[in-house]
């Protein structure tokens, strides 16, 4: 037990694990770069005679990502399970970077409908982001820094939406809409050789990791083992039933609909919205489209931190901790 103490006092101490975090975060973000970046290059797209597209295509052409990527959701948590949430992250994030730069050929030869079919493999391939994260995260973290972690791995994407968002004005004024696309591509494709060469998927398989903090890391996950868990994961039985009757489950599932509505509709909406009944230049639109995500990444560490006081002072319940903090950002 001595020996317990004493990694678990190192666990405010620098890792790989927060390396990893690092990395994952950075996946996070030139994700979502590449994930918003046609919301502002189609304000610019649509400024020329051969690409002057209706409403309804414009609509279809924004959609078309989102379609692909409720595809890929459910089953991309078996497959990093199965594969180790490495190969599926980096599977999948550097084909979609090469896809990215490929695009504006794509809409030369092909048209909007060239351009949907593009959209629809990267969310397709993007659909694994979120699932995999997790895995990852659930074999790197010990279960007292999980929710700073995963704090941090996510307030990712937020950054990239920032970063995107706010710097598309300046890259389509000086170099075109194209210039957009090969910008988050070419993030993506650097950060899958620094994950290839850097990333893990569990602390067994990193060459890099000191024994000591292997330790700590599964001193923390042998207070979770259950029965099944010297099963290989991918032969874990997932009780699906058991998931779709739970009152908790399906709160979760109508407040994360409710939410990726809300989300998604202004992602792709707030630029055009900008230009078309504002008025605003590309410049302008960019910044202005940025806004409301950069609130959200800075909000993000505050409630954090506000959370996590109040589940440390014990003054409310956990339930009701997370209940309050979800109910806020809805």
């Amino acid at each position: 037990m001595v020996k317990n103490r004493r990694f678990e006092n190192k666990s405010s101490g620098y890792g790989i694990r927060h390396l990893q975090i690092l990395l994952l975060s950075s996946a996070m973000a030139v994700g979502f770069a590449m994930r918003v970046n046609l919301s502002v290059a189609i304000v610019d797209i649509v400024e020329f005679p051969e690409y002057n597209w209706s409403e309804r295509i414009k609509s279809l052409v924004l959609s078309s990502f989102f379609c692909g990527h409720v595809i890929t959701q459910v089953p991309a948590g078996s497959l990093a399970r199965r594969f180790g949430g490495k190969v599926t992250i980096l599977t999948g994030l550097s084909i979609c970077s090469v896809l990215t730069i490929l695009t504006p050929l794509c809409v030369s030869l092909g048209g909007w409908k060239m351009l949907c079919a593009v959209r629809l493999i990267e969310g397709v391939l993007q659909g694994v982001l979120f699932p995999s994260c997790h895995t990852v995260i659930s074999a790197w973290v010990p279960p007292n820094e999980r929710a700073t972690m995963g704090n941090l791995t996510y307030a990712g994407y937020q950054f990239g939406m920032i970063a995107m968002l706010a710097t598309s004005g300046l890259l389509a004024s000086m170099g075109g809409w194209p210039s957009i696309f090969y910008a988050s591509g070419a993030a993506g494709c650097l950060w899958s050789v620094v994950y290839y060469f850097w990333g893990a998927s569990t602390p067994a398989q990193s060459k890099r990791i000191t024994p000591e903090e292997r330790e700590l890391i599964e001193l923390g996950h042998a207070s979770e083992r259950t029965e099944d868990a010297e099963l290989p994961s991918h032969h874990q039985i997932t009780p699906w039933l058991t998931f779709f009757k739970c009152p908790a489950v399906l709160a979760l599932i109508a407040v994360q609909s409710a939410h990726g509505f809300g989300f998604c509709l202004l992602l792709t909406q707030i630029p055009s919205y900008m230009k078309n009944i504002l008025g605003k230049d590309i410049k302008t639109n960019a910044l202005l489209s940025a806004l409301p995500y950069t609130t959200m990444f800075v909000l993000s560490f505050v409630f954090a931190w506000l959370s996590k006081r109040l589940q440390r002072t014990e003054c409310v319940s956990l339930s009701w901790n997370r209940k309050l903090f979800n109910s806020i950002g809805m």
